[in-house]
């Protein structure tokens, strides 16, 4: 194996372990649930050199607090940055016998906050290594690291993994997920391109999850979620051959019923187009009463081919612009994710699926009800995801699907939280009726009452028993955790 580190995060860890011996000897924290517990053998328990202890008296708490979502943002009484699984190991071990309520943070891009806790944060991020195999075929991440970063290693050998567009994204809760990206239907899910995983259960054991190896495991870590059956400590992926994309993008500001029609012909052509082209669809309120339609993506095929495609849609209405370039594929990352940089906003996020073109009906109440400020995003499916049954992995939503739906709005005023909030729950609850009643996981959404039917399906009975064979006392949960049973 050829050895490529990157995010220098794991070598600072001794050098930054600067909590003095006599502060965590004497810290005792206050749990939710009233306990006091001392810190003390969990700091003698790990390596300095495994993992940096954090608590909210330490100078450098708050620069490990930060997370994408400032609207969910919580404050543990420990956070443990580990940097190898024994360091997980022993910090779960910790949490178990002291009965301190547990967190998972590898990338901190959870809508919902999920990987945000009161109790004690087991943070991977250290753990952010990246290795590929001598023949380019397989790579290997760390827990920690980041799309942008994986992209980058692997471009330059000329290869990639299907995955999100966001470079700041975990490659571990994405994956664990499903793993959407602008990939998804010449190569799959990212979850399809998944191997091997190396995972801490419930018992601290460090166990490993493949086609040959605790196989109920592997089956369920792909599109069953993070957060639900152990830590998640290294993936192991194959890779595909990817040098250069064509990426496209067309606009219109247009009537209603022109939005009307091209969002039709988009449905009914973008997950039947050839599989080489992924294509997105983004409609937002413009002024004047004007629809703003955007179709982008991009393919891996030819220049032709893709013009001929998008023809369908130019054919509705001409684009105000139409843009295709060549690119390699690391510019193509650059040009759809923009900026490496973490970026810390208010958000709030919801999802559907849709399973039939939408109705006349549907599409008509979309387009009177879109609020300013929100933005639904379709994207498309049919391709290499639905070569996969919906039962060969935990994610449920291949065979039949139109489309996944994003409703997404930003601020930046904490003040605005509650009238976006409403907006956006006001202007979902009015086109659930028109959807299927499925949701995507990546995009979790606490509003869902029956989330555990809306983002697993049919395969929640098959996750509740693996859940209940590996972790009958649910010690690893949060909001929107696999239940020990349906309804719970």
């Amino acid at each position: 194996m050829k050895r490529r580190t990157f995010l220098k995060f794991g070598g600072a860890l001794v050098a930054q372990s600067v909590i003095a011996s006599s502060l965590l000897d004497s810290v005792f924290l206050s749990t939710a649930h009233g306990q006091t517990v001392s810190i003390r053998d969990l700091k003698n328990s790990l390596p300095a050199d495994q993992a940096m202890i954090l608590v909210p008296q330490d100078a450098q708490f708050a620069s490990y607090q930060q997370a994408f979502n400032k609207r969910t943002l919580k404050t543990p009484i420990v956070r443990v940055l580990c940097s190898t699984p024994q360091a997980v190991a022993i910090s779960i071990q910790w949490a178990q016998a002291n009965k301190v309520p547990l967190a998972v943070r590898s990338g901190g891009h959870s809508f919902e906050g999920l990987s945000q806790g009161t109790g004690l944060i087991i943070d991977t991020r250290p753990m952010s290594q990246f290795q590929i195999s001598s023949d380019k075929q397989t790579f290997i991440a760390g827990a920690g690291a980041l799309l942008g970063n994986v992209y980058t290693e692997l471009a330059k050998d000329g290869r990639a993994v299907p995955a999100g567009s966001c470079p700041t994204v975990g490659i571990t809760g994405h994956t664990l997920g499903g793993g959407y990206g602008l990939l998804a239907r010449p190569l799959g899910l990212a979850c399809d391109s998944l191997l091997k995983v190396e995972m801490v259960n419930a018992k601290g054991e460090i166990i490993q999850c493949s086609a040959d190896e605790n196989k109920d495991l592997f089956w369920a870590l792909r599109g069953g979620g993070a957060g639900s059956f152990g830590i998640v400590t290294k993936l192991q992926f194959k890779t595909h051959e990817v040098s250069h994309v064509y990426t496209y993008g067309m606009s219109w500001k247009v009537s209603p019923e022109v939005a009307a029609q091209l969002m039709k012909t988009w449905q009914q052509w973008a997950p039947e187009s050839p599989r080489e082209i992924t294509s997105l669809m983004k409609v937002s309120r413009g002024k004047d009463g004007l629809i703003n339609v955007r179709a982008l993506g991009q393919t891996v095929g030819t220049e032709n081919i893709l013009r001929s495609e998008l023809a369908r849609l130019s054919a509705i209405a001409q684009p105000e612009s139409l843009n295709i370039k060549d690119l390699d594929f690391m510019s193509s990352v650059r040009h759809f994710g923009g900026s490496f940089d973490q970026e810390y906003i208010f958000m709030k996020g919801k999802s559907d699926y849709i399973k039939q073109v939408m109705s006349d009906e549907g599409i008509a109440v979309l387009l009177k009800k879109i609020p300013s400020g929100i933005d639904v995003i379709f994207d498309s499916y049919g391709g290499a995801i639905r070569d996969v049954a919906d039962d060969a992995t935990a994610f449920a939503h291949r065979t039949g699907t139109v489309s996944s739906l994003q409703y997404y709005t930003q601020w930046f005023k904490e003040a605005d939280g509650k009238a976006k909030l409403e907006t956006m729950k006001t202007f979902h609850d009015a086109l659930r009726p028109y959807m299927s009643g499925a949701a995507y996981f990546n995009y979790c959404d606490l509003d869902i009452k029956d989330y555990a039917r809306a983002y697993w399906g049919n395969n929640l009975q098959r996750l509740i028993d693996i859940k209940v064979q590996h972790d009958p006392n649910n010690f690893f949960a949060h909001a929107q955790s696999i239940p020990l049973k349906k309804g719970s």
